[in-house]
This record gives C-alpha cells, structure tokens and sequence, in this order.
C-alpha cells in the first residue's frame, strides 16, 4: 500500500488551515496544520512531511521563520501568494486565486522533490 504525501500546512488562520486541510485531504493526502512557530516545531519533532504549505495570511518574518525550519528539515516548500510577489525567493511560489485553487502547484513541487532523490547529481550547482 503506497502511503499517502504528508503535508505540513501552515497559515496563520485557523479558519483558512482547516478549507486547505479538508481541500488535501479530499485529494488523498494526509494533513497537519499549523497556526503558529510551536505548532509547527511540535510537529516537526513528530512526524515525517513531504512538503509544507505556507499560507498567504503568514507575515513575511514568520515566512522567513518556517521556511528556514523547512530548510533545515530538508523539506519542500509550497509559498502560496495572492498579489504583488512571493516574500521566500526560494521556495516553490504559486499565486493562488482561491482557498484551493494549489493542488496543482503541489503535485508539481512534490514531483520535483521526487526527480531530486533520484537524479542528485543534476541538481548540485557546479558554476
């Protein structure tokens, strides 16, 4: 049995965690919010993710915060956006349009994770 992507969503609005949360779970992913930098940490300590979703509402020093634990957890990270420009340069940016309107932005940051493992080599920066 193929063991469902385990996804660390983090958003600031509880509200806003449970429709993304509901959103993945439907599309068969197993989900974890996160409202704040303990809960996110609690969970980090505790379960294996694939990629974590940081949520438009987060401000950009909590951003920086989470996309650095996710740095070093070697986990992906999905910034979703709504206007202007993403704040994290380097994670995976998508601007999003609706509550679940990231589902494909996810399948492609988690495939993009897979062809990683399995080509390393092509993805060291050798300039």
């Amino acid at each position: 049995m193929v063991r469902p992507k385990h996804i660390l969503v983090v958003s600031r609005d509880p509200e806003m965690a449970k429709v993304r949360s509901r959103v993945l779970t439907s599309a068969g992913f197993k989900v974890t919010p996160a409202v704040n930098i303990q809960e996110l940490k609690a969970a980090l300590r505790t379960e294996h993710f694939d990629c974590a979703l940081i949520g438009y509402s987060l401000p950009p020093a909590e951003k920086r915060r989470v996309w650095s634990e996710m740095n070093r957890h070697r986990i992906p990270t999905l910034e979703l956006y709504q206007g202007g420009k993403a704040e994290i340069p380097e994670a995976t940016h998508y601007r999003a349009n609706a509550p679940d309107d990231f589902l494909t932005a996810l399948e492609k940051t988690l495939k993009l994770r897979v062809a990683a493992k399995k080509h390393p080599k092509a993805n060291r920066n050798e300039g």
